[in-house]
């Protein structure tokens, strides 16, 4: 568009201008033909009085045309402004949207994480508590074995000593009871003296094959307490990270469902396009009650806007907003 004086008002100018030539230049003529006939120049000074005034209500409408423009221009202007306004908005709700979409997804990264963390955390706290158990078992084990090689030596011992006092019961009917009672008492003095020094002897060897094995078991021990120790410090640490994230993700899910409500209520969104309107026009330098007017009646409806111009003439107009297809696309 070009600049300078619009088309509409250099129109309206030649055309005031050439009534104006045609005006002046009939009455030089009729002045020279009414120099000698008063009446007729009467008639000529009332023609020319009529035409001046023709003059001025065209000048003035000419005015009230370009008021009309002017007003018509900065609305065009202020509703350009808007328009960019909400396009502006509707980017800045479109990120916000995003940012909550990329910190949901996040956050369901981090939840499966942490799980999978729990997931293996009790997979090797299994894989201990199975190797503790096969460790007792094994020690149950061997303390059974050890148990019977013991009770097999106790057995085997009576039994010898059974055979030896038979022995010697034999031999006393044959001699005196003085010498029964020595070769008995050395007889028992010996079997006491060897089964003591087996019984050591097993001991002894018993012990050193338990030995091991405790120590073993209470390095392990040592070692499940402090990976039961860990893992519960692991444990509160995964469900409190747990429980932020869900935290985290019902707030988002909160405020997306909010953000969703406010942009697709009609009522909202009406309500939000009348309060810009209302600082569109006021910005425009309108001042409401005087040159417009919001939520008139009329028989064709309520408009939100009527704009009053020059000459009993107003714009009437309508805030609209997306629809709530591109809003649910959001």
């Amino acid at each position: 568009m070009t600049s300078g004086v619009p088309p509409v008002e250099r129109l309206v100018t030649l055309a005031l201008g050439l009534l104006a030539g045609i005006a002046v230049g009939w009455w030089l003529r009729s002045l020279r033909r009414a120099a000698a006939d008063p009446a007729l120049e009467n008639e000529l000074r009332r023609q020319l009085a009529d035409r001046d005034a023709l003059l001025v209500g065209e000048r003035r409408r000419a005015s009230d045309a370009e008021s009309a423009a002017a007003a018509a221009r900065a609305l065009q202007g202020s509703l350009e402004h808007a328009n960019r306004e909400l396009q502006a908005r509707l980017s800045v709700a479109e990120a916000e949207g995003s940012t909550l979409r990329d910190r949901a997804a996040a956050g369901d990264i981090a939840l499966a994480t942490a799980r999978g963390q729990v997931e293996r955390g009790v997979a090797l706290l299994s894989e201990q508590r199975r190797f503790h158990e096969d460790n007792e078992r094994e020690l149950r084990e061997t303390h059974g074995r050890v148990t019977s090689e013991l009770k097999e030596s106790h057995d085997r011992a009576l039994a010898e000593l059974k055979t030896a006092f038979a022995a010697l019961s034999a031999d006393a009917l044959r001699q005196s009871a003085p010498e029964f009672l020595r070769l008995a008492n050395e007889t028992f003095s010996r079997f006491q003296e060897s089964a003591r020094g087996d019984l050591g002897l097993r001991e002894e060897r018993i012990a050193a094959l338990v030995r091991p094995l405790e120590e073993n078991l209470r390095a392990y021990q040592q070692r499940l307490q402090q990976a039961e120790s860990t893992q519960s410090t692991a444990l509160g640490d995964v469900k409190r990270h747990l429980e932020q994230l869900a935290q985290q993700s019902q707030t988002l899910s909160q405020e997306t469902q909010r953000l969703r409500v406010v942009l697709s209520s009609n009522q909202a969104r009406g309500r939000w396009g009348e309060e810009t309107l209302r600082r569109v026009v006021e910005a425009a330098g309108l001042s409401t009650h005087c040159d417009f007017t919001e939520q008139s009646r009329a028989a064709e409806g309520t408009p939100d806007l009527v704009v009053r111009l020059p000459g009993d003439r107003v714009i009437i107009v309508d805030s609209k907003v997306p629809d709530l297809d591109f809003l649910g696309a959001l």
